[in-house]
Parts: C-alpha cells; sequence; structure tokens
C-alpha cells in the first residue's frame, strides 16, 4: 500500500510562529502536531517572495521565470506538469484545497482578463489536480487585507457539508 502524501504549507507566515521551530506559545498545535507526526522541512526557503510566483514553482519544480509565472495574477501554462501530474503518474488520486492563485490573468494591476474570483475553477486550469477540489483562484482582498476564499468548487462526485464553526467537514451522499 502506498503511503498517504500531504504536502501542506501555509501563507505568509515565518517559521518561529510554530512552536515545532521554536515558538513558545501554544497557537500552532495542529501544525506541530502534523509535523510530528511526519516531515517537516527546518531548511526550507522561497525562491519567490510573491504568492503565485511561489505556488508556480513549489507545483513545478520549475523557476518561475521558466513558466512565466514571475509575478501574481499570471496563469500557469496548461502544458507545465506539475506534482499532480507526477502523482496521478505514479498511481496516486490527487486533490487540492485552499487557494490556487494560478488560474486567473490579468496584468500587474490585477485588471483581469481571467478571474475565477465567483466562479469555479475549470478542471484544464487546476494544474493536474483530478480529484476533490476547493479552491479560489483570485487574488482580490478583503476589507481586512486578507485574501477572500470564495468561488468553491468540488468535482461532481463529491458534496461535502461544512460546519458552521469551520472547523469539521464530513463527506455526504
Amino acid at each position: 500500500m502506498k503511503p498517504n502524501i500531504l504536502i501542506y504549507f501555509t501563507d505568509q507566515q515565518r517559521a518561529d510562529t510554530c512552536g515545532c521551530f521554536g515558538q513558545p506559545l501554544n497557537i500552532t498545535p495542529h501544525l506541530d502536531a502534523l509535523a510530528a507526526e511526519g516531515v517537516a522541512f527546518d531548511r526550507a526557503f522561497t525562491p519567490q517572495p510573491v504568492c503565485g510566483p511561489f505556488r508556480a514553482v513549489l507545483q513545478t519544480g520549475r523557476w518561475a521565470t521558466d513558466t512565466g509565472c514571475f509575478r501574481n495574477n499570471i496563469m500557469l501554462p496548461t502544458d507545465v506538469k506539475t506534482v499532480a501530474d507526477y502523482l496521478s503518474e505514479a498511481g496516486y488520486e490527487t486533490a487540492y484545497v485552499g487557494k490556487w492563485h494560478l488560474a486567473s490573468d490579468g496584468d500587474a494591476a490585477y485588471h483581469q482578463r481571467l478571474d475565477f474570483f465567483d466562479k469555479p475553477v475549470p478542471r484544464e486550469l487546476r494544474g493536474g489536480y483530478t480529484g476533490f477540489w476547493r479552491a479560489t483562484s483570485s487574488t482580490r482582498t478583503g476589507t481586512a487585507g486578507n485574501s477572500t476564499a470564495t468561488g468553491w468548487t468540488a468535482s461532481p462526485a463529491w458534496r461535502w457539508n461544512f460546519s458552521t464553526s469551520g472547523t469539521r467537514a464530513s463527506p455526504s451522499s
């Protein structure tokens, strides 16, 4: 049986904010538990300081300038292989939850030519993820300046019920 693979990364967070990396306050107990039971990279560095280009690098293993995603608001080309493609080829089912930021397209001032802020990201722009999908592609910001996660979608085979507290999710038929 193949092991499960979970790639989990947070957005805009320094390493010293996690207990597993020395934060004395108990503010990241779930991340700390994942780190204790799995693999935590203590020497990981970002090749890009901006969200979209970093996600392109993480998904493809290629430099942002190589994929063309060298700033936010540039779509990942559909012919570029991602970690999802490689995992699928190895027989894994793939799923994605979170901010995608690799499907919308526009200029540096965020004038959108293609935007999935309030509609589902089409399957062909999901970077090879074919299973469960809960992601937004937009880089729009809410009133507090935090990224707003809307436009959620899932593959047709799944319906998910989320609790009002946002802490648990369960599949339903």
